[in-house]
């Protein structure tokens, strides 16, 4: 363990094991969404056609449900978030980060603090023509 060659095959293994798991992970996901977007219809087809009787059990069964709902849908609204995601074409290095942020900071220093406006995407720029 104290040498480097042995180092070096367990931070092998480790990967290969978590890229393993990544990928068991990646084939099962379209199965899940599947399972939750079940998971919201049966809900709203219950929480819009069984009435509600006036019943302990069966208003914490209600809660329940809602927040299962509410779960099953922020996963849902994930899952889309993380297909609509950007692609870069090379992850920036840690200093490349750093240094960023440290224009950002020289950028405030020179407004006494302020922060400098960003333009809105929403609003077309202004045309001379």
């Amino acid at each position: 363990m104290q040498r480097p060659e042995n180092a070096v095959r367990i931070a092998r293994i480790s990967a290969a094991a978590a890229q393993r798991a990544h990928l068991a992970a990646s084939i099962q996901l379209p199965k899940c969404v599947v399972v939750l977007v079940d998971m919201v219809k049966g809900y709203h087809h219950q929480e819009t056609h069984d009435p509600i009787r006036n019943d302990l059990k069966q208003c914490r069964l209600r809660e329940t449900q809602r927040a299962n709902a509410r779960k099953a849908i922020h996963l849902l609204y994930t899952f889309n978030r993380i297909g609509a995601a950007p692609a870069r074409s090379a992850p920036l290095a840690r200093s490349a980060l750093r240094a960023d942020s440290g224009d950002r900071d020289a950028r405030r220093r020179a407004t006494n603090g302020a922060a400098t406006p960003r333009p809105n995407p929403a609003t077309p720029p202004d045309s001379d023509t």
